[in-house]
């Protein structure tokens, strides 16, 4: 996936024809998958609205990349934890939460899941939302 200043410029001046800085809204959702982000077409709407605009330059759709990125970093998180879930209660074990955080993706210290783990545990599970707060933070990029 791009991530890349270059990358994000590169595909916005695709669709920036004229070279006048901006581009249409409706556009941004294409410039999202030409940049290997696949929100849904709600999602797309949405951000279209919140833009109260017909036009968007780089910098806002740069800041816009960043809330899709985050966005679909949280679902992708929500959807892997609720295998833990099956009784769809909001929450999983704190064993299983040490095993998915010590063996998936970039392998976390047994110190650093207990940091995460410790005080959101509740007699032995942890909140699926407290969870993503904490591995998904509302001002990552």
């Amino acid at each position: 996936m791009a991530d890349t200043d270059k990358d994000l410029k590169d595909a916005f001046a695709l669709f920036d024809r004229n070279g006048d800085g901006v581009i249409s809204a409706q556009e941004v959702g294409t410039v999202l998958r030409a940049l290997g982000r696949f929100p849904t077409e709600a999602e797309v709407q949405e951000i279209v609205k919140d833009l109260g605009s017909e036009k968007v330059d780089f910098e806002k759709v740069k800041t816009l990349m960043g809330r899709v990125r985050r966005d679909i970093e949280e679902r992708e998180v929500r959807e892997a934890l609720k295998i833990f879930d099956p009784e769809g209660k909001g929450m999983v074990s704190a064993e299983s939460v040490r095993v998915v955080l010590s063996s998936t993706g970039e392998k976390m210290d047994p110190k650093d899941i207990d940091s995460i783990i410790q005080p959101l545990e509740e007699n032995g599970n942890v909140s699926i939302d407290k969870l993503v707060a904490v591995l998904v933070p509302k001002d990552s990029k």
